[in-house]
Order: C-alpha cells, then structure tokens, then sequence
C-alpha cells in the first residue's frame, strides 16, 4: 500500500494550524508548521492525527501522550515534502493505517516511540536519510516498510524493538543504502525482508522466533530481485528458516551477488538456505550454525561461494 497523499482537501479546510514552541493542546487533523510540545491525547482520530506539509526543521515532542485512530483512519502522524524533522517521545501512536507516514522528505529522525496495532507501525516512501531510532515497532502488519522504486536511499533503522508484526518486521521495497543496525527482531513472519532492494546492510540485529529471520525475496507475487545486499554478524535464534533467499527458474527475478557473513544461528529448522538457480554468486562465509533441525546449509543457487562456514554438530 502507498500512502502518496497526506492532506486532503476538506482536511486542508477544517484542519486547525498550530506554529508554536510552546506546550499546546492541539485537536486531530492539526497542521503543524513549526515546533510542537504536545500537552494532550489525541484520541479516535477519524483520519489523521498531526499534519506536516512542506516545512524545514521542526520537532515535535509527544511528551508522554497517546494518538490513536479509528478503524480506516490514515496515519497518526503524516509527514510530506518535508527536510530536517524530528519526532520524539516518549508517546504511543496507534489504531492507524501508518501509524507514522513519511513521503518525499529529507532528514527525519524518529525517536523513542511506541508504535502498536497499525497496519504500518511506519511506512516511509520516496524518503532519503532519514533515521528510525530507539523506538518499539508491534502488533502491525509490518513494523517498517521501507518503500521507494529507488527512490529511497540512506535511511538507517537502528536499536529499535520490532516485535509480533505478522508479515514483516522490517521490509526493504524497492530500496538502497539502508542500514539496519542493531535492533531487536522477535516474533515477525519475516525479520527483513528484501524485494528489489540493493546495496543495503544488516548487522549486529537480533532476529528470534522469526517464521524467517532474513529473506530475500522474489516469490511473491510483486516481488523483485535483491542485489550485493551484506548480511553480516547477525544473531539467530529459535527461527523456523535462519536466512532464506529464494529466486526459482521462471521466476519474476533474480538474486545476485548478496553476502551472508559471520552470522550465528542457533536452534531452528534450516539454518542458511540459498533456494533456487537465480540466486547467482551469493557469498556464504564464516557462518557459526548450531543445532539445526533439518539441515544446516542449502544450496541450489547458482555460483555460489561457501567458505569457512561451521556447523555443530556437523558437518554443514
């Protein structure tokens, strides 16, 4: 789903705009166009929480306090055509189809927030270097959703808790240059999942009772290809599949050139498993795989390199 439009015309017209530093109580469907210290719940939003639209360097502090929305509403806070904003917590945002919504902007940094029960905790789209930081990402669809047709490039996701989401806790869609650094990933469909997503990392990440801890993926329906994607010193536990890339003959696309590096995986059915004959010159190496329950490495890829891999007990 593509969130393209934040602000509606009727919500343009009824919408109460607040350009203020100051702590203020602000009602749904406030345009925010400078610093905001909010200073109330917003609860039952019909269609949208916080607006902002076309502004520079602003930051909006929840303070504590809670926006949540009605059945269909949009996004609990939507931010478009925007550079240099921060939202910060502590505050839950929840009840919305994105519960953060970011389109066609530059630099934002969101911080130690709570995002429940959204269908998109966060969804971000056509967004360059911007930062997800510190907050709990849960009980979603997707925990976040990265999405761009290259479009979007340089975001980091970092030390944030992604937790029950059911199809993905984080999802690459048509993305570049992202790091995804450090965060704790339990209890998802799929930990990371990238579909034409290239050059991007993932490192130091927890990923636990994942149904797959890391997948790339171009099975599904609208899926692409995933190149020189670096997956490296991860730790993986209780996973049904460790890490996945599958691309079959006949298939929508390809896998090529992906880095499965110094990574641990512990206690699951499939530990690496490089799946289908146009996953082509993956790098399997330096993997410490233990105690798998099916088998520790797969490979019916083509070209690929396995290198200095361990298994115990072995061998892989």
């Amino acid at each position: 789903m593509r969130f393209t439009t934040f602000v509606s015309t009727a919500a343009l017209s009824a919408a109460l705009v607040v350009s203020t530093a100051a702590a203020h109580a602000v009602t749904c469907a406030t345009f925010i166009t400078s610093d905001l210290s909010l200073s109330n719940d917003l609860i039952d939003c019909p269609d949208q929480g916080l607006i902002v639209s076309s502004v520079t360097s602003i930051t909006i502090k929840l303070n504590g306090h809670t926006i949540s929305g009605l059945p269909g509403s949009s996004s609990g806070i939507g931010i478009a055509d925007s550079t240099d904003v921060v939202v910060v917590g502590p505050g839950v945002i929840k009840g919305f189809t994105a519960g953060l919504a970011i389109n066609s902007s530059n630099s934002v940094r969101v911080e130690n927030l709570i995002l429940a029960n959204n269908s998109n905790n966060i969804y971000m789209l056509d967004t360059v270097d911007s930062l997800i930081l510190g907050s709990t990402l849960s009980d979603g669809s997707n925990g976040v959703l990265i999405d761009g047709a290259g479009v979007s490039y340089a975001n980091r996701v970092m030390d944030n808790e992604i937790v029950n989401n059911s199809t993905n806790g984080i999802m690459l869609r048509g993305v570049s240059k992202t790091e995804i650094d450090g965060n704790y990933i339990k209890a998802n469909g799929v930990g990371l999942n990238l579909s034409g997503a290239d050059n991007n990392v993932a490192i130091g990440n927890t990923f636990l009772t994942n149904t797959y801890g890391v997948k790339f993926d171009v099975v599904t329906p609208g899926a692409a290809g995933a190149d020189r994607n670096l997956i490296q010193s991860n730790r993986f536990r209780y996973n049904t599949n460790g890490i996945v890339a599958q691309a079959f003959a006949g298939g929508p696309g390809r896998n090529r050139y992906n880095v499965i590096d110094k990574n641990r995986v512990y206690d699951g059915d499939v530990g690496i498993n490089i799946d289908g004959p146009k996953n082509i010159k993956t790098r399997v190496r330096y993997n410490n795989i233990v105690r798998m329950s099916a088998d520790y490495i797969i490979d019916t890829g083509t070209a690929t390199a396995i290198v200095g891999n361990t298994c115990t007990p072995g061998p892989c």
